[in-house]
């Protein structure tokens, strides 16, 4: 046992459960209220991380539908000689 002041949080990119995060007992003993602070701050961290993604892809999607509906189509006949 260390005793130090601990705090890890972790976020998965394409999340399918929430945020994880793991507080030292001394840290939360000592600093209760802080740390609660400091978990919200990161949820609203990664939620905003993950919406830009989010916005990023979609974005990008949109970009790659237009491109593709702006295609020229070729023709459908074919010649014979």
């Amino acid at each position: 046992e260390t005793g130090c002041w601990l705090f890890i949080a972790a976020q998965h990119t394409t999340p399918k459960a929430p945020f994880i995060h793991y507080s030292s007992p001394r840290l939360v003993r000592e600093s209760k209220k802080d740390m609660e602070h400091i978990i919200n701050q990161f949820n609203q961290i990664f939620a905003n991380l993950l919406a830009a993604r989010r916005y990023d892809a979609r974005e990008i999607h949109g970009k790659l539908l237009n491109a593709q509906e702006n295609k020229p189509k070729p023709s459908s006949g074919c010649k014979r000689a």
